[in-house]
């Protein structure tokens, strides 16, 4: 009886951690860092372990909805970047592995080689304080 009680805690407890929605965000303090800036042509220094850099992570089921809608409209209408001379502040790295790219005025985004000026004030929320 105690070994369906341990089995069955162990599922309800699997589930509820897969079920878990994650998106983790990294921002770019360059504030911290003179000429900190990361450059579409360096995106990988948001994965560098760096004083600058702010972790976080968020469940919401939303932003995630949100990020999968601004995807598909990069994809679908972005255009493709040959020299990024633009500066991100946020990395956005989903569950399933996509990652876009933002700039501090929200405005910018990049996914992959793409990237596309989209006015979305409804993922603002997520982003006050990394």
């Amino acid at each position: 009886m105690k070994k369906n009680y341990y089995i069955g805690l162990f599922f309800a407890l699997l589930c509820l951690s897969s079920c878990k929605v994650m998106t983790k965000i990294y921002y770019n303090d360059h504030s911290k860092v003179d000429d900190g800036e990361i450059w579409g042509s360096n995106l990988n220094s948001f994965f560098i372990k760096s004083e600058s850099i702010i972790t976080t992570s968020s469940s919401s089921v939303h932003l995630r909805d949100e990020l999968r809608i601004i995807k598909d409209k990069i994809i679908k209408n972005g255009e493709v970047v040959m020299k990024d001379d633009q500066y991100y502040d946020y990395a956005l790295v989903t569950k399933s592995g996509d990652t876009l790219f933002l700039n501090s005025a929200f405005e910018i985004w990049r996914y992959q080689n793409k990237k596309s000026k989209l006015s979305i004030s409804n993922v603002r929320e997520y982003f006050k304080n990394p």
